[in-house]
């Protein structure tokens, strides 16, 4: 088989071509006073299996690997960007916060989907047990927020004080809370 024939060869190959191409859009984003990461998620979109199909729905499973290597590289970023010192003064209002976010959200989720339930093929039969089971399962894992965006945009913009701070607070303390409302829920 030929080296240039090999699908991981290829796949690497459009990773760094969109790589490249994501750079760039970044900065004609940034250009029009929109954060980088926002030029980001639209290149993604336009060249994804959806729209344009530049790379396929198997290639990004053959690339899975890269959302771990980055996912680990987000935690790291999100904790270098937490200091103690400056965080100690906030816990009170990131605790509060965090709790009212995924308790609201939760219970909002849960109940709509819950009521939506009849709309699902799959649930229609199923007793009010298992569909309230799978409504809270659900919500664990709607409430889910994503610390990349909030990382991006902080280190895009610089961004520092007591608002900065008590933002990545809550969302590292509720990413930490949805693990444990995910193990909680899954049990159940």
């Amino acid at each position: 088989m030929n080296f240039f024939q090999n699908n991981v060869f290829m796949d690497l190959l459009s990773f760094f071509v969109i790589c490249l191409s994501s750079g760039q859009m970044g900065k004609i984003f940034s250009r029009i006073k929109l954060p980088k990461v926002t030029g980001y998620l639209f290149l993604g979109t336009l060249i994804g299996p959806d729209i344009l199909d530049f790379i396929s729905r198997e290639s990004i499973k053959g690339l899975h690997f890269i959302d771990e290597i980055a996912l680990g590289f987000i935690a790291l970023s999100a904790g270098s960007e937490l200091f103690w010192k400056d965080v100690r003064p906030q816990l009170k209002p990131i605790v509060n916060i965090t709790w009212t976010v995924l308790l609201f959200s939760f219970v909002f989720c849960a109940y709509a989907f819950y009521l939506l339930a009849d709309q699902i093929p799959a649930l229609q039969n199923f007793p009010l047990e298992a569909r309230v089971a799978v409504s809270i399962l659900t919500a664990s894992i709607l409430i889910a927020r994503s610390p990349s965006v909030a990382i991006a945009l902080v280190k895009e913009l610089k961004a520092k004080g007591v608002f900065t701070q008590i933002t990545l607070g809550v969302t590292i303390l509720g990413d930490i809370a949805v693990i444990c409302i995910f193990s909680v829920c899954v049990s159940i």
